[in-house]
């Protein structure tokens, strides 16, 4: 498998894109360039060659053509399909095997799982396929809208097009990892993967954590043993479900307690506390302080 790499703090430059929709078939014509260009298709196939190699796309499918690399058309064909045009100073390339691409990805996700919170956070990659797919039909909406909105971006060009526009193709190619991730891991579990569960806790932790939440709660949500779920977050994440949502709790709170003027005991019940003493006392052990006192310096020794 050939993945494309860059830090996700330089962007892309985005020189040329748009969507080819001919009345007529359309083949690609035989060419080198000097940038990157990648394709989505919308409608129809595309059958084209780079550097000896054939490919075929269809519906749905992402294609990087590489600079430097002959590639053209080998049929005329009706289709329509979104492309962009693109360079980037720090790309690189590597070849990796299905498995070590699937336990990286695993990894990585479990490790923003761990800091979701507030850090601290992994080096940071936009890591995408050569080829890749949307893989089901929300997915190819989605995908649809950015380029849609990338190239809108390029063609009105008002303030700081160009960020905005490296900014969407940065999106596209985050969601073109996690369908292809997602497939992955679906190929390797023939089912819902450890990652895509430990998520779902995530989401459903962050969505409720204003309400009591107890084990009958999760386990009836997500259609999960819970005493498998923890043991998912305790090898994954090296922490429980509900030392997780303590965490979430008390972030919030700190956020409440910088922002607004509630009074402590309305803090608590607003993150999911019905104790205030019980709040205060787990709050100090998280922070270093009690809540006033990080409201009035906004700061703890173990902050």
């Amino acid at each position: 498998m050939e993945i494309f790499e860059y830090p996700a703090h330089t962007l892309a430059h985005v020189t040329y894109s748009g969507k080819q929709d001919s009345k007529k078939p359309w083949c690609n014509i035989r060419r080198v360039v000097s940038e990157y260009i990648a394709y989505f298709v919308v409608e129809g196939e595309i059958f084209l060659e780079e550097d000896g190699t054939p490919y075929h796309l269809t519906k749905g499918d992402f294609f990087l053509l590489e600079p430097g690399k002959l590639h053209f058309g080998t049929r005329y064909t009706d289709c329509i399909f979104y492309y962009v045009h693109f360079l980037h100073p720090d790309i690189k390339k590597r070849e990796c095997t299905e498995i070590s691409v699937s336990n990286a990805l695993e990894s990585a996700h479990a490790a923003w799982l761990t800091c979701a919170e507030d850090g601290p956070y992994p080096t940071d990659f936009i890591s995408f396929y050569k080829r890749g797919r949307a893989e089901d039909r929300t997915a190819f909406t989605s995908l649809c809208y950015m380029f849609e909105q990338l190239i809108s971006r390029q063609t009105l060009r008002l303030e700081h097009f160009n960020i905005l526009g490296a900014q969407a193709l940065s999106e596209i190619f985050i969601e073109l990892t996690r369908q292809s991730a997602r497939a992955l891991f679906r190929s390797r579990t023939r089912g819902e993967s450890a990652s895509e569960r430990l998520n779902s806790v995530l989401l459903y932790l962050h969505a409720n954590y204003r309400h009591t939440i107890t084990s009958v709660d999760i386990e009836k949500e997500l259609s999960y043993n819970f005493d498998y779920l923890n043991q998912l977050f305790s090898r994954h994440l090296h922490t429980s479900i509900f030392k997780l949502l303590e965490n979430i709790r008390i972030e919030a709170a700190k956020h409440i307690l910088k922002t607004r003027s509630l009074p402590i005991k309305e803090i608590a019940g607003e993150v999911g506390f019905t104790d205030e003493a019980y709040f205060s006392k787990v709050f100090k052990k998280r922070t270093g302080c009690s809540p006033t006192e990080y409201r009035e310096h906004g700061t703890g020794e173990n902050l």
